[in-house]
This record gives C-alpha cells, structure tokens and sequence, in this order.
C-alpha cells in the first residue's frame, strides 16, 4: 500500500489545480503564453498535474503550439527515471530513520488534526507514523483531490509526456532528487506548518475548485495568483517555504528559458501555473528581461 501513496507524491508535488467540464472559455485565453526574442520563440503552458477525462481534447492554441516545437521542458521528466529509484528516493527523503516516528516531531494539536483528517480519509494515521509531515501534506491534498474525481493519469504533465515520447527531445528542469530535496530541507517547525496549512487549506478545495478551474480556463493569470496566494494570508509564517517553493525556481527556470530564447530551436515549456503569475512569475521575469510575451 506504500507504493500508492508514493505515488501519489510523485504525481502530485507542486500544483493544486484540476479540470470540469462545465467551465467554458469566456474570454478565448489560454493558461498559455508565446514568448519572443529577435531570433526564437517559446510557448509556456501553466499545467495541471491532475485531471480528469472529460479534460481532453486540449484547446486547439495549445495542441498547435506543441505541434511546432522541437523540444518539450517540463519541471522534472519521469520518464527518464527508473521508478524503483523513484521510490527510493521518496523513502529517503519521506520517511524518518527506523526509531523516530511523527509523533515524535510534531505537537499533540497538529497530530489530532492531522488523524482526524486521516479519519475522515479512511484512513489510520498510525500508517503514516514513520512519514514526515511535508509527505503527509502532499498526500492528503492529493487523496482529497482524488476522491473528487481527479487523477494523475490525466495530469497535463503525463500528457505531454507521453504524446513528446517518438517524436520531440525532453529536457527538464530539475531533478527529481532536487524537488524531493526541497521539501526535506525545511526545518521540522517549517514542516509543521506547512502541514498546518494544508489541513487549513484541504477541506475547502471542494468549494474552491470551480472558481478555480474557472480562472485556469479562462487564463485569468492576475486572480489565479491572488488565489493561490491566499495560504500566505493565513498563515505569514510560511512565506519562506513559499518563496523556496515557487519564488527561488521561478528565477532559475526563467534564466534558463533566457537561454531556449537565444537558440534556434522551438521549446513547448509546461510547468505547474503557480509558477506563472504575479510580480515574481516566470511570465513577469522574462517581461521584464525585455521578451515579447503574449498570451494565446
């Protein structure tokens, strides 16, 4: 049973966004955007890293924008990665050593809180004792995502993925061990809160979903940020495990699209949407390097 909730892990990492079929495009924008320097281009797509079947086809701005491109970039490409060395990984870095166990490295309120949700879940949290608590963060956003209906095996990411495999290169971003890093640098009091957040945060992703989605269809960049910036509204705390999060890549990945831009070579770049808006977006970063950007 381990094995699942591994990978959900895997699947779900940074982003919390999902699909219904029910939100129409208003405006006739994507979550998509052409950037232009004098001698290239690129198309950055916000992603989605779960989804549902209902989601498919993809606009067609967006399936035309990949058909152009030499090269797909994605944060981190999996399919490059033996997934008993995934696993691996995840063990080693959401898992405590053998004697240690979360009640350990957590205070009583917290754990309560965390079992309840568990419970609510189907679930004994006793399972999760040897997990840390970004780990169970991640898992019980994706399970709840899950359980309305959303499924990594749907996920833009995945998508992409699999139609790039015969014919166009990969590249990624990062490493997977970078990503699992991350998350297993944050101090144990920046782990308890970024669990308390999620607990905070997870019984209203039902209610917050359509408004949601709604945003991500339409390509409404400026109140998606103002959304998925809420948590740091509640919880101030957090803001450094938001700026490594999200802030610190952004800057990383956009000296690197920086560099697709000098090349002669068509890249089709898809990366969760969070690291697309606001003042310290990729989409804002490059903007400012002076790039022609448009958004399809």
């Amino acid at each position: 049973m381990k094995k699942f909730f591994l990978f959900l892990c895997v699947s779900f990492l940074i982003s919390r966004l999902g699909y219904s079929e029910n939100h129409l495009n208003e405006n006739n924008n994507n979550f998509l955007w052409e950037v232009k320097s004098a001698v290239n281009k690129v198309y950055i797509l916000g992603s989605i890293h779960l989804g549902k079947k209902e989601f498919y086809p993809l606009d067609v701005k967006i399936e035309e924008s990949f058909k152009k491109s030499d090269f797909l970039v994605v944060e981190v490409n999996l399919n490059d990665i033996d997934p008993v060395i995934i696993q691996n990984m995840v063990f080693e870095k959401g898992f405590y050593p053998v004697g240690e166990i979360l009640k350990d490295h957590l205070s009583g309120k917290t754990y309560q809180l965390a079992a309840e949700k568990f419970q609510k879940l189907g679930l004994d949290i006793e399972f999760f004792n040897d997990s840390k608590p970004w780990f169970i963060a991640m898992n019980i956003t994706t399970m709840e995502l899950m359980r309305l209906g959303y499924n990594p095996e749907y996920g833009i990411d995945k998508y992409f993925l699999e139609k790039a495999k015969n014919n166009k290169k990969i590249l990624g971003f990062e490493t997977f061990e970078f990503q699992l890093g991350l998350f297993d640098s944050f101090s144990e009091k920046q782990q308890e809160l970024f669990l308390l957040s999620t607990l905070a945060e997870v019984d209203l992703i039902s209610h917050e979903m359509d408004k949601m989605l709604y945003l991500w269809k339409n390509g409404d960049a400026e109140k998606m940020e103002l959304m998925l910036s809420k948590p740091l509204k509640v919880y101030p705390e957090i803001k450094n495990i938001y700026d490594k999060l999200i802030y610190d890549r952004n800057e990383k990945m956009a000296n690197k699209i920086d560099g697709f831009l000098k090349d002669d070579a068509i890249y089709f770049i898809v990366v969760g949407a969070a690291h697309l808006v606001g003042e310290k977006g990729i989409i804002s970063i490059l903007e400012k390097k002076g790039y022609s950007v448009i958004q399809l």
